[in-house]
């Protein structure tokens, strides 16, 4: 393309000689800068001297200016400054983030929990975290479940009954414990050497009471026993 262009140049110079015969300096210099040659970018034609801007790039990700990717490219007598080959650049929107088969937009967020369950006596807000999306990536990647519960209290059994978790009930330590109980009163009418031994559990206690003109006895209970002798 360059040669016909060449020739088409050299064809105009001859018939302007023919028809201005000797020009003036200034008028040659006009005639050699009106046909300088043209060039070509991404098939357009850029006139001798214009400028454009060109870039490296098409399309760029999210956060990157196409700026960064640009420069000027000048025609000079059908030869093109620089190297950039693009004439357009654009930048890319951000990406969103799924979620729970959810879209969360750029920059928008979520609640999210560590864990999907936890004991009833815990609380889901320990586990709780806001994850943000940025780019397509969304923050606190250990928290992936959308929704906690804490599981219900288990309620408990006694004497073949169920008792609710949180109420009370009376037990003891023993089914059965020695009754109190009262026995007839014993009266000695004469004057007597009286034992009485009072039996406390393992221990034994005697007591000697001598020349008493009456004594009574009372027993009170079926672990307090006396004799009389």
């Amino acid at each position: 393309m360059r040669t016909k262009q060449g020739i088409k140049t050299g064809l105009i110079l001859g018939l302007a000689l023919l028809l201005f015969g000797s020009c003036k300096e200034e008028e040659l210099y006009t005639i050699n800068e009106f046909t300088k040659l043209s060039c070509n970018f991404n098939d357009e034609e850029i006139p001798n001297g214009q400028s454009l801007t060109a870039y490296s790039a098409e399309s760029l990700v999210y956060d990157a200016k196409c700026s960064s990717v640009a420069e000027t490219r000048t025609c000079n007598d059908g030869e093109l400054s620089g190297s950039f080959e693009f004439a357009s650049c654009v930048e890319e929107p951000p990406a969103n983030c799924s979620f729970d088969n959810q879209i969360v937009l750029h920059e928008d967020y979520v609640e999210a929990f560590q864990l999907s369950a936890v004991e009833w006596n815990q609380s889901c807000n320990d586990y709780k975290k806001i994850r943000t999306c940025d780019n397509g990536t969304l923050s606190e990647a250990d928290y992936i479940f959308p929704s906690c519960t804490a599981t219900e209290p288990l309620d408990c059994t006694f004497d073949s009954q169920t008792i609710l978790h949180g109420a009370d009930v009376e037990a003891y330590q023993l089914s059965s414990v020695p009754c109190l109980g009262m026995r007839p009163v014993v009266l000695i009418e004469k004057p007597a050497v009286v034992r009485m031994e009072f039996f406390l559990g393992k221990v034994s206690l005697f007591l000697h009471v001598s020349k008493l003109p009456r004594i009574t006895v009372v027993l009170m209970t079926n672990w307090l026993s006396t004799k009389v002798v």
